[in-house]
């Protein structure tokens, strides 16, 4: 299979399907859409799917096919990572929550009482 495309050309496939991927999920969860806001999720999205078509050229040389899917894979969630970390940084950090601080393992504290 490898025999019909150049590396430049796999490289460049993995760029601009990873970069459509980003603006698509931008576009699909955006209502209002900045030109600067549809680059960088273009660039960004496009950029990560280039390093990963570069690292794992080799490993994927006789599946392409494979490789071009893991780079639109990473241009969608690239999208959604570069957003996590903009609301984050918007809106002064992040915390997490798993339980209740005065009832750590979700027991009713009535029946202990019983």
């Amino acid at each position: 299979m490898n025999d019909h495309y150049s590396a430049i050309s796999i490289f460049v496939l993995a760029f601009v399907v990873s970069a459509a991927a980003g603006i698509a999920a931008l576009l699909r969860k955006s209502n209002e859409v900045k030109r600067i806001s549809l680059i960088t999720a273009g660039l960004n999205s496009g950029l990560l799917g280039l390093a990963i078509s570069l690292l794992w050229y080799q490993k994927f040389q006789d599946n392409l096919y494979s490789l071009i899917g893991i780079c639109v894979l990473s241009g969608l969630t690239g999208a959604a990572g570069l957003d996590f970390v903009l609301n984050m940084i918007q809106k002064g950090g992040f915390s997490i929550k798993l339980g209740d601080k005065e009832n750590p393992f979700g027991k009713d504290q009535s029946e202990d009482k019983k």
